[in-house]
């Protein structure tokens, strides 16, 4: 049955209606804590955990979820791989400039008020998460590989490749 196109057009502005009313902004901020507050737990079971719990995630994700596997992070075999995935992955210890982004997103959900000028906000945040990962990655890549993470530790060994490790240090 084709749908009409107001039909369409008024669904979605409900659509719009509902999205932005008071009691689903006031869910949206605390589902933002409530992750915010998961993503810390996680983060910090990791650094208790990452040795016993390496080898599991780093291997198939089926193997990881079977009943008969068992993993030291305080937030389960989920936290694990998401700790795994931002910690050792991504962007290391930087991750966790994250927690208190949706923290504030959060907050400011919950009492319908901004805090802070969003661009200007993310950009910074942004810049910290990436420089801190550079940084970080540079001084531990060899023992500590998580606290700058994969993104760290592949930017630096690109940008060592092209301009050497003095350059690399001069440009962080």
């Amino acid at each position: 049955v084709p749908v009409k196109k107001g039909k369409w057009l008024e669904n979605l502005k409900q659509a719009q209606v509902l999205y932005s009313s008071e009691r689903v902004q006031k869910i949206r901020g605390l589902v933002l804590f409530l992750i915010a507050s998961y993503l810390s737990i996680a983060f910090i079971s990791y650094f208790f955990s990452w040795s016993i719990d390496q080898d599991k995630v780093l291997g198939p994700t089926s193997e990881l979820f079977r009943p008969e596997t068992k993993v030291n992070n305080w937030l389960g075999k989920f936290g694990a791989l998401v700790s795994h995935l931002f910690l050792y992955k991504w962007f290391g210890v930087a991750s966790f400039v994250l927690v208190p982004v949706l923290v504030l997103r959060g907050i400011e959900k919950l009492v319908q008020r901004r805090v802070h000028t969003i661009s200007n906000f993310y950009a910074k945040c942004l810049f910290v998460i990436t420089w801190t990962s550079l940084v970080l990655s540079f001084f531990f890549s060899e023992r500590l590989f998580f606290m700058g993470g994969g993104f760290g530790y592949f930017i630096n060994a690109q940008i060592s490749n092209l301009i050497g490790n003095s350059g690399l240090i001069a440009l962080l």
